[in-house]
Protein backbone atom coordinates (compact mmCIF):
# COMPACT_ATOMS: atom_id res chain seq x y z
CA UNK A 1 0.00 0.00 0.00
CA UNK A 2 1.46 3.49 -1.05
CA UNK A 3 2.41 6.28 1.23
CA UNK A 4 -0.52 8.19 -0.74
CA UNK A 5 -3.16 6.10 -0.21
CA UNK A 6 -6.73 6.29 1.81
CA UNK A 7 -6.61 4.43 4.45
CA UNK A 8 -10.81 4.50 5.82
CA UNK A 9 -11.65 4.67 9.24
CA UNK A 10 -14.15 2.31 10.79
CA UNK A 11 -16.93 4.62 11.47
CA UNK A 12 -15.96 5.95 7.13
CA UNK A 13 -15.92 2.48 6.28
CA UNK A 14 -18.86 1.15 7.34
CA UNK A 15 -21.04 4.59 6.42
CA UNK A 16 -19.68 3.65 2.95
CA UNK A 17 -21.17 0.01 3.06
CA UNK A 18 -24.45 1.73 4.18
CA UNK A 19 -25.10 3.87 1.64
CA UNK A 20 -23.70 1.36 -1.26
CA UNK A 21 -25.10 -1.95 -0.11
CA UNK A 22 -24.79 -4.35 -2.68
CA UNK A 23 -27.80 -5.82 -4.71
CA UNK A 24 -26.62 -8.98 -2.71
CA UNK A 25 -29.60 -11.74 -3.26
CA UNK A 26 -28.30 -12.99 0.65
CA UNK A 27 -30.21 -9.80 1.50
CA UNK A 28 -33.55 -8.42 1.61
CA UNK A 29 -34.83 -5.03 1.33
CA UNK A 30 -33.07 -2.93 4.49
CA UNK A 31 -31.45 -6.37 5.93
CA UNK A 32 -27.90 -5.10 4.65
CA UNK A 33 -27.74 -2.30 6.99
CA UNK A 34 -29.03 -3.90 9.53
CA UNK A 35 -26.58 -6.28 8.90
CA UNK A 36 -23.79 -3.39 8.95
CA UNK A 37 -24.71 -2.26 12.13
CA UNK A 38 -24.39 -5.26 13.98
CA UNK A 39 -21.16 -6.44 12.59
CA UNK A 40 -19.85 -3.10 13.86
CA UNK A 41 -20.17 -5.13 17.34
CA UNK A 42 -17.52 -7.47 16.38
CA UNK A 43 -14.59 -4.62 16.31
CA UNK A 44 -12.13 -5.41 19.00
CA UNK A 45 -12.00 -6.28 21.47
CA UNK A 46 -13.66 -9.64 20.85
CA UNK A 47 -14.88 -12.53 22.58
CA UNK A 48 -14.43 -16.19 21.78
CA UNK A 49 -17.90 -16.50 21.39
CA UNK A 50 -17.61 -14.03 18.79
CA UNK A 51 -14.81 -15.15 17.30
CA UNK A 52 -16.28 -18.62 17.06
CA UNK A 53 -19.59 -17.15 15.06
CA UNK A 54 -17.43 -15.51 11.79
CA UNK A 55 -14.62 -18.57 12.09
CA UNK A 56 -16.69 -20.43 9.52
CA UNK A 57 -16.47 -18.18 6.54
CA UNK A 58 -13.30 -16.25 7.26
CA UNK A 59 -9.45 -17.08 6.67
CA UNK A 60 -8.23 -16.19 10.65
CA UNK A 61 -4.12 -16.63 11.03
CA UNK A 62 -3.05 -18.62 13.84
CA UNK A 63 0.36 -17.79 15.26
CA UNK A 64 1.36 -21.16 16.52
CA UNK A 65 4.90 -20.80 18.53
CA UNK A 66 6.41 -24.23 19.04
CA UNK A 67 8.81 -24.33 22.10
CA UNK A 68 10.96 -27.30 21.68
CA UNK A 69 14.74 -28.47 22.23
CA UNK A 70 16.30 -31.70 21.95
CA UNK A 71 17.37 -33.87 19.07
CA UNK A 72 16.26 -32.94 15.83
CA UNK A 73 15.20 -36.88 14.61
CA UNK A 74 13.26 -36.68 18.08
CA UNK A 75 12.63 -33.29 19.65
CA UNK A 76 10.30 -32.47 22.29
CA UNK A 77 7.89 -29.84 22.28
CA UNK A 78 5.35 -28.50 25.49
CA UNK A 79 2.00 -28.89 25.20
CA UNK A 80 -0.58 -27.39 27.88
CA UNK A 81 -4.38 -27.87 28.68
CA UNK A 82 -7.54 -26.28 27.68
CA UNK A 83 -9.40 -25.31 30.32
CA UNK A 84 -12.14 -27.39 30.90
CA UNK A 85 -14.81 -24.77 30.53
CA UNK A 86 -13.73 -24.45 26.90
CA UNK A 87 -16.40 -24.65 24.41
CA UNK A 88 -14.73 -26.57 21.77
CA UNK A 89 -11.60 -28.16 23.14
CA UNK A 90 -12.06 -28.94 27.38
CA UNK A 91 -9.85 -30.22 28.83
CA UNK A 92 -7.40 -31.00 26.00
CA UNK A 93 -3.68 -31.21 25.19
CA UNK A 94 -2.42 -28.44 22.67
CA UNK A 95 0.60 -26.76 21.47
CA UNK A 96 0.59 -23.15 22.26
CA UNK A 97 -0.42 -20.35 20.31
CA UNK A 98 -2.37 -17.19 19.70
CA UNK A 99 -5.22 -16.07 16.71
CA UNK A 100 -4.21 -13.11 15.18
CA UNK A 101 -5.66 -9.24 15.53
CA UNK A 102 -6.09 -6.11 14.05
CA UNK A 103 -4.10 -4.66 16.67
CA UNK A 104 -1.30 -6.69 15.50
CA UNK A 105 -0.65 -5.65 12.71
CA UNK A 106 2.05 -2.85 11.72
CA UNK A 107 1.92 0.66 10.60
CA UNK A 108 4.41 0.63 6.83
CA UNK A 109 5.54 4.02 8.26
CA UNK A 110 6.96 2.56 11.90
CA UNK A 111 10.39 3.79 11.15
CA UNK A 112 12.10 0.96 13.94
CA UNK A 113 11.00 -2.25 11.89
CA UNK A 114 9.76 -1.20 8.39
CA UNK A 115 13.86 0.10 7.45
CA UNK A 116 15.68 -2.97 8.65
CA UNK A 117 14.00 -5.45 5.76
CA UNK A 118 13.63 -8.57 8.69
CA UNK A 119 10.45 -9.87 7.63
CA UNK A 120 10.88 -13.19 9.43
CA UNK A 121 12.05 -11.50 12.57
CA UNK A 122 10.41 -11.96 15.94
CA UNK A 123 10.15 -8.27 15.86
CA UNK A 124 7.39 -8.19 13.38
CA UNK A 125 5.32 -10.69 15.70
CA UNK A 126 5.83 -9.66 19.05
CA UNK A 127 2.14 -9.21 20.17
CA UNK A 128 1.14 -12.41 19.99
CA UNK A 129 4.24 -14.29 20.58
CA UNK A 130 4.11 -12.08 23.70
CA UNK A 131 0.75 -13.63 24.37
CA UNK A 132 1.99 -17.45 24.13
CA UNK A 133 4.78 -16.05 27.00
CA UNK A 134 1.35 -15.38 29.15
CA UNK A 135 -0.13 -18.69 28.01
CA UNK A 136 3.15 -20.19 29.12
CA UNK A 137 2.91 -18.98 32.66
CA UNK A 138 5.02 -15.95 32.94
CA UNK A 139 3.92 -13.06 34.82
CA UNK A 140 2.71 -9.77 33.14
CA UNK A 141 5.45 -8.28 35.16
CA UNK A 142 7.93 -10.34 33.36
CA UNK A 143 7.20 -10.02 30.14
CA UNK A 144 6.92 -6.53 30.80
CA UNK A 145 10.42 -6.17 32.11
CA UNK A 146 11.83 -8.72 29.54
CA UNK A 147 9.78 -9.46 26.74
CA UNK A 148 11.56 -11.61 24.06
CA UNK A 149 14.33 -11.97 26.00
CA UNK A 150 12.58 -14.48 28.28
CA UNK A 151 13.00 -16.63 25.64
CA UNK A 152 16.48 -18.77 25.41
CA UNK A 153 16.27 -18.56 21.26
CA UNK A 154 13.23 -16.24 20.52
CA UNK A 155 11.00 -17.43 18.29
CA UNK A 156 11.85 -17.61 14.28
CA UNK A 157 9.61 -18.05 11.43
CA UNK A 158 9.37 -21.58 9.87
CA UNK A 159 6.43 -21.43 7.12
CA UNK A 160 3.22 -21.54 7.54
CA UNK A 161 0.31 -23.63 5.88
CA UNK A 162 -3.77 -23.91 5.75
CA UNK A 163 -6.01 -26.41 7.19
CA UNK A 164 -9.20 -26.83 8.67
CA UNK A 165 -10.41 -26.81 11.97
CA UNK A 166 -13.46 -27.54 13.86
CA UNK A 167 -13.74 -23.68 13.84
CA UNK A 168 -13.31 -23.36 10.39
CA UNK A 169 -10.27 -22.61 8.35
CA UNK A 170 -6.98 -21.29 9.75
CA UNK A 171 -3.45 -19.67 7.98
CA UNK A 172 -1.24 -21.62 10.81
CA UNK A 173 1.95 -18.83 10.82
CA UNK A 174 4.79 -21.31 12.65
CA UNK A 175 7.15 -20.01 14.59
CA UNK A 176 9.93 -22.35 16.85
CA UNK A 177 11.35 -21.07 20.05
CA UNK A 178 13.28 -22.22 22.83
CA UNK A 179 13.16 -21.30 26.87
CA UNK A 180 15.63 -21.85 29.80
CA UNK A 181 14.90 -24.98 31.48
CA UNK A 182 11.04 -25.87 32.09
CA UNK A 183 7.91 -23.48 31.29
CA UNK A 184 5.99 -22.06 34.69
CA UNK A 185 3.34 -23.72 32.72
CA UNK A 186 3.29 -26.71 30.01
CA UNK A 187 5.12 -30.01 29.97
CA UNK A 188 7.48 -30.96 27.34
CA UNK A 189 6.81 -34.50 25.45
CA UNK A 190 8.40 -36.27 22.82
CA UNK A 191 7.12 -35.74 19.54
CA UNK A 192 7.40 -39.04 18.30
CA UNK A 193 5.46 -40.38 21.54
CA UNK A 194 2.79 -37.68 20.64
CA UNK A 195 2.11 -38.31 17.29
CA UNK A 196 1.97 -42.01 17.47
CA UNK A 197 -1.12 -42.14 19.58
CA UNK A 198 -2.60 -38.94 19.72
CA UNK A 199 -6.06 -39.86 21.50
CA UNK A 200 -3.90 -41.22 24.12
CA UNK A 201 -2.78 -37.43 24.35
CA UNK A 202 -6.37 -35.91 24.03
CA UNK A 203 -4.74 -33.79 21.75
CA UNK A 204 -6.76 -31.19 19.94
CA UNK A 205 -7.04 -33.09 16.33
CA UNK A 206 -5.98 -30.20 14.22
CA UNK A 207 -2.69 -29.69 16.18
CA UNK A 208 -2.06 -33.09 15.25
CA UNK A 209 -0.92 -31.34 11.55
CA UNK A 210 0.25 -28.38 13.26
CA UNK A 211 3.17 -30.22 15.53
CA UNK A 212 3.99 -33.03 12.63
CA UNK A 213 4.95 -29.72 10.46
CA UNK A 214 6.82 -27.93 13.48
CA UNK A 215 8.77 -31.56 13.80
CA UNK A 216 9.38 -31.56 10.60
CA UNK A 217 10.56 -27.87 10.41
CA UNK A 218 12.82 -28.72 13.53
CA UNK A 219 14.71 -30.62 11.73
CA UNK A 220 15.16 -29.71 8.26
CA UNK A 221 14.98 -25.53 8.87
CA UNK A 222 15.22 -24.07 12.10
CA UNK A 223 18.84 -24.75 12.92
CA UNK A 224 19.63 -22.84 9.97
CA UNK A 225 17.09 -19.91 10.59
CA UNK A 226 17.91 -19.21 14.29
CA UNK A 227 21.70 -18.88 13.30
CA UNK A 228 20.96 -16.92 10.29
CA UNK A 229 22.24 -13.12 11.30
CA UNK A 230 19.86 -10.62 11.87
CA UNK A 231 17.23 -12.62 13.33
Amino acid sequence: MSSNSVVLGVEQMYGLLREKAPDDPAFQHLEFPEWVRLCKKFMPPTTQARYNILAPDILFTAFEIGIMRGDPDNPEIVLGRRAPGDVLYAGQYHSFGSMGRPSDALSENDPTLMETGKFGCADFFQAPILRVLVELGFTREEIYQSGLSLFKQTPVNVGSFAHETPRGPEIAALFIGEIEDEPPKGLFFEVKDILTDPKCFNLIDHHIAVITQMAFRYKHFYPTLRTWQGW
